[in-house]
C-alpha cells in the first residue's frame, strides 16, 4: 500500500510538471518563413539558425522539401537569423524582435555567390501580420515604462491599449461581447486567473519585472484554452548577459495636499495619510551564455 501511494504521488507530480510546461509554451513566440533562390524556387535542406542577442542562446533547423522552416518555441527577445546553403551567399539578419504570443514571418531570398560571402540584413517591424490570423496588440518595455499606471499594476490599464477592449461592469477589461470572467490572464504562460472571483487575478507582478505584454482579442488557437473574450499575457524578464537594475519610490503624503472643503469649514485638520510604494529589480548573468537570474520586489506601506 505504501509503495502504491508513492507511485501515485510521483505520477501526480509528473502530470503537474508536464501541464506546467504546456502552459509555459503559450508565451513563446514563433519565427517562420520560406527560403527561395533568385528565380523564386524553394530551396530545401537550408540551415537556419536563430540566436538571442541578449543571452546568445541559439536554435537550429533545416528547411523542408517546400523550402519552409519554423521555430515554434522562441522566448521573447531580440534575435539574429542566419541562413546558410551551399552555392549561395549566407544571409545574416539582425533586429528580429519576437514578443510574447507573436508569430514573426521572415522569408529569405538567397543570392548565388561564394559560400564565404555574407549578406547583412536589418529586420524591420511588420506592417501587416501575414503568418497568423490572430489579432494581437503587442506592448513593449518602452511603452510599459512610460505608461501612467495606477498602483503600478500592469493588468489594470495596459489591456485597454488594444482597440477591441472595453471596460466591463467593474471597469475590468472585456472583449468580444464576453463578460469580465471571459478575459483570461497568463503570467509567463501559466494560468493567472482567480477562479473564485470573476475577472480576478492571482498575481500582479512588479512593474519593473515585466518585459512585454500581449492582448489577443479574436478567436485565438486552442492552446489558450478558457479565454472566451481576450487573452492577456504578461511576460517577465529572465535576465541576459548584461546586468540591469532599477530602484523606485513613490510617496503620497497628506502634508502635501490641500485641505478638504468641509474640514476647512469646520476647522478640522487634514486626516493623516502617508503612502509609500517602493521596490526595485535586478537581473543579469550567473554564468555567461548559460544561466541568468532576475529578481524584483514591490511593496506598499500605508499609514
Amino acid at each position: 500500500m505504501r509503495l502504491r501511494t508513492i507511485v501515485v504521488l510521483l505520477a501526480v507530480v509528473i502530470l503537474l510538471g508536464a501541464s506546467g510546461i504546456a502552459w509555459s509554451q503559450t508565451v513563446q513566440g514563433v519565427i517562420t518563413g520560406t527560403v527561395t533562390d533568385p528565380t523564386g524556387a524553394v530551396v530545401p535542406n537550408v540551415t537556419v539558425t536563430i540566436t538571442n542577442a541578449g543571452t546568445n542562446a541559439s536554435q537550429t533547423t533545416t528547411t523542408g522539401s517546400d523550402g519552409s522552416y519554423r521555430f515554434s518555441l522562441v522566448p521573447p527577445g531580440n534575435y539574429i537569423v542566419e541562413v546558410k546553403a551551399a552555392n549561395f551567399a549566407a544571409v545574416r539578419a539582425s533586429g528580429i524582435v519576437v514578443e510574447a504570443s507573436q508569430t514573426v514571418p521572415f522569408n529569405v531570398k538567397l543570392e548565388l555567390a561564394q559560400a564565404s560571402q555574407v549578406i547583412e540584413v536589418t529586420g524591420q517591424a511588420l506592417l501587416v501580420q501575414t503568418a497568423t490570423s490572430d489579432l494581437a496588440t503587442q506592448i513593449d518595455r518602452t511603452t510599459i515604462e512610460n505608461a501612467t499606471l495606477v498602483d503600478r499594476d500592469v493588468f489594470g490599464v495596459l489591456p485597454f491599449l488594444a482597440p477591441q477592449v472595453s471596460p466591463g461592469l467593474t471597469m475590468q477589461p472585456t472583449s468580444g461581447g464576453a463578460r469580465i470572467a471571459g478575459t483570461a490572464y497568463l503570467l509567463n504562460g501559466a494560468d493567472n486567473n482567480d477562479n473564485f472571483s470573476g475577472g480576478g487575478i492571482n498575481i500582479k507582478p512588479p512593474l519593473e519585472s515585466v518585459e512585454d505584454f500581449t492582448v489577443l482579442t479574436n478567436s485565438m488557437s486552442a492552446q489558450y484554452g478558457r479565454g472566451a473574450g481576450a487573452v492577456v499575457t504578461a511576460n517577465q524578464k529572465s535576465g541576459s548577459n548584461k546586468f540591469h537594475g532599477a530602484l523606485y519610490e513613490q510617496n503620497r503624503n497628506a502634508s502635501l495636499n490641500a485641505g478638504d472643503f468641509f474640514n476647512n469649514k469646520l476647522g478640522l485638520p487634514k486626516p493623516k495619510y502617508i503612502r509609500n510604494q517602493y521596490g526595485g529589480e535586478i537581473d543579469g548573468p550567473i554564468r555567461r551564455d548559460k544561466t541568468f537570474f532576475s529578481f524584483a520586489l514591490d511593496r506598499v506601506d500605508l499609514r
